[in-house]
């Protein structure tokens, strides 16, 4: 509830800072829920709820949270561990997986295939 209500406040908050960080806002949320906090958060970035638009940078290891993730609005990046060692971070190959979004979910896509398959090599 604490998160939720955090959520909420950052949302109407006066002054809202131009850039919000936030890691796994899955977690202690509700499934369900997640929908309504993507919703508020997706509203903070078009200004919705203050003067100017904030932008928000999410990371997540839930497929619940990328269901509501649309790809056509949001950027959607995916962070791999190379064979060499080496970090990439990469744009998910929109092209590649519009077929499926026909018939799935984002985050149904990703726990279905590997996230080295959502990237354009």
């Amino acid at each position: 509830m604490r998160l939720l209500l955090f959520f909420v406040a950052l949302c109407f908050h006066p002054t809202p800072p131009r850039l919000i960080l936030i890691d796994e806002p899955e977690n202690g949320i509700h499934p369900k829920l997640l929908q309504e906090v993507v919703g508020l958060l997706r509203g903070l970035t078009t200004g919705a709820f203050g003067a100017e638009p904030t932008q928000v940078v999410m990371t997540t290891h839930s497929p619940y949270l990328l269901d509501y993730i649309d790809p056509n609005v949001d950027q959607v990046l995916v962070a791999s561990i190379n064979e060499d060692g080496s970090r990439s971070i990469d744009p998910i190959d929109e092209s590649g997986i519009k077929p499926f979004l026909d018939h799935f979910m984002l985050g149904e896509i990703w726990l279905n295939r590997d996230e080295k398959e959502l990237v354009k090599k």
